[in-house]
C-alpha cells in the first residue's frame, strides 16, 4: 500500500511538471525569437550576439552557485526565487525605455530562464524511472514543444505592429501561474542530497559516468545550432530578406511542428526498440543540410524558407530527445552538479557561437554563417557514431 501511495504522487507529480513545463515553454518562447531584433533597436547587429554571450557568462557563473544555494534552501525556494526574477526582468524589458536598463533585464531574464530549466528537470527526475526515462522526457518536451508552437501563433498576430512590449508583458505574467501550481504541487518536496562536486573531482566524476561526457558533447552541439539560428534566423529574414513580422513568425510556428510530432514517439521508441546512436547520427545530418542549403536561398520565397527551416527542425528535433533520454538514464536527481553541467551546454553554446558568429561578420555576410552552422552540425553526426546505446 505503503509503494502504491508513492508510485500515485510520482506520477501526480510528473503529469505537474507537464504542466508547468508548457508554461514555461510558454514563457521562453513568446520572447525567444524577437530578443535579438529587439536588441538591434539599440545596439549595432555586430554587438547582438556579444550581449548573448554576456548573458550567457552571468548563466555560468550563476550555476557555479546553484548546488550550494540548493543546500541551503531547497530546489522548491529556489524555483520561486527565479521565477520572480525572470518576471521582473521581462516586465523590465515592457516598461523601460532606457538601453542600458534594457540589456541588463535581458542578461537577468536569459539567466532566469535558464536556471528554470533546471530546477524543473529536478522535479522530474525525483519522479522519473531509468525504464521510461524516454517516454517521461519525450512527454515533457511534447508539452513544451506545443507552447512554443502556440507562442509563435500568438505572436504572429501580436507584432503585426512590432508589439515588443506586449509581447514581454505577457512573458511577464505567465510567472504567475507557475509560481501558483508549484507553490500547490512541490511546497513539501523533499530534496534529496545534492552532490557538489570540486573542480579537481569533475573529470572523474564524468568518466565514473560513462557516457555523460558524449551528451555533453552532443548537447552542446544542439544547442550551439539553437543559439545560432534563434539569434540570427529572425535578423536575416526580418531584417535582410524582408519578411514581416506575421510571415516570419508564422514561418516559425510551421518549423517548431516537428518538436511536437515527433520527441514522444522517438523517446518510447528508445526505451523499447532502438537505441539514441542512429537517431542522433540521422539527426545531426539533416540538420547540417538543411541549414547549409539556406545560404544558398536569398529569395523572398515563403514556401522554400519554410520547408527548409522545417526540414531543420525536424532534425533537431531527433537530436534533442535522443541526448536527453541518453543523458537522464546516466544520472539522477542526486548528481546537481553534472545535470547543472548538462543545462550549461546552452549558456556556454550562447558565448561560444554568438562570438564565433561576430568574427565571422567581420568578413563575411550574414548569409553565410548558415553554410558554417552546417559544417559544425557534421562534427555532432560523428560524436554519436561513438556512443554506446543504452538498449
Amino acid at each position: 500500500m505503503k509503494a502504491l501511495k508513492i508510485s500515485l504522487r510520482a506520477t501526480r507529480s510528473v503529469k505537474t511538471s507537464y504542466v508547468l513545463g508548457f508554461l514555461l515553454g510558454l514563457h521562453m518562447a513568446l520572447p525567444a525569437y524577437i530578443h535579438s531584433t529587439f536588441l538591434s533597436q539599440f545596439l549595432p547587429e555586430g554587438l547582438v550576439g556579444v550581449i548573448f554571450s554576456l548573458a550567457s557568462m552571468v548563466t555560468i557563473i550563476t550555476f557555479a552557485y546553484l548546488p550550494r544555494l540548493l543546500r541551503k534552501i531547497g530546489n522548491f525556494k529556489a524555483t520561486l526565487i527565479f521565477l520572480a526574477l525572470s518576471g521582473g526582468s521581462a516586465a523590465s524589458l515592457a516598461l523601460s525605455d532606457l538601453a542600458p536598463a534594457l540589456i541588463m533585464a535581458f542578461i537577468v531574464s536569459y539567466t532566469s530562464v535558464v536556471v528554470l530549466t533546471f530546477n524543473h528537470d529536478l522535479f522530474l527526475e525525483h519522479s522519473s524511472a531509468d525504464r521510461v526515462t524516454g517516454e517521461i522526457r519525450g512527454t515533457y518536451l511534447f508539452f513544451i514543444n506545443i507552447a512554443w508552437v502556440l507562442a509563435q501563433v500568438g505572436a504572429s498576430y501580436i507584432l503585426v505592429d512590432s508589439q515588443y512590449r506586449l509581447l514581454f508583458l505577457l512573458t511577464s505574467l505567465i510567472t504567475l501561474p507557475m509560481a501558483y501550481i508549484a507553490m500547490r504541487a512541490f511546497e513539501n518536496f523533499k530534496d534529496r542530497k545534492y552532490e557538489s562536486i570540486p573542480l579537481v573531482k569533475l573529470e572523474r566524476a564524468i568518466l565514473k559516468h560513462r557516457g555523460v561526457a558524449s551528451a555533453y558533447a552532443l548537447n552542446f552541439l544542439l544547442q550551439f545550432f539553437f543559439s545560432w539560428m534563434i539569434i540570427y534566423t529572425p535578423l536575416y529574414l526580418h531584417n535582410h530578406i524582408g519578411f514581416s513580422w506575421s510571415q516570419t513568425t508564422l514561418m516559425f510556428a510551421i518549423m517548431l511542428v516537428p518538436f511536437v510530432l515527433l520527441e514522444r514517439p522517438l523517446g518510447k521508441l528508445a526505451d523499447r526498440l532502438l537505441g539514441e546512436k542512429e537517431l542522433l547520427f540521422t539527426g545531426f545530418v539533416i540538420m547540417a543540410l538543411s541549414t547549409a542549403a539556406m545560404t544558398f536561398l536569398s529569395a523572398q520565397n515563403i514556401v522554400v524558407w519554410t520547408l527548409l527551416l522545417f526540414m531543420s527542425r525536424v532534425g533537431a528535433s531527433m537530436v534533442e530527445v535522443m541526448s536527453e533520454t541518453y543523458f537522464f538514464k546516466k544520472v539522477s536527481d542526486r548528481d546537481a552538479t553534472l545535470i547543472g553541467l548538462f543545462r550549461t551546454t546552452r549558456p556556454w553554446a550562447y558565448v561560444v557561437a554568438p562570438l564565433i558568429a561576430s568574427m565571422l561578420l567581420l568578413v563575411v555576410g550574414l548569409e553565410h554563417l548558415f553554410i558554417v552552422l552546417g559544417i559544425i552540425m557534421l562534427f555532432g553526426a560523428t560524436v554519436s557514431l561513438f556512443i554506446e546505446d543504452t538498449l
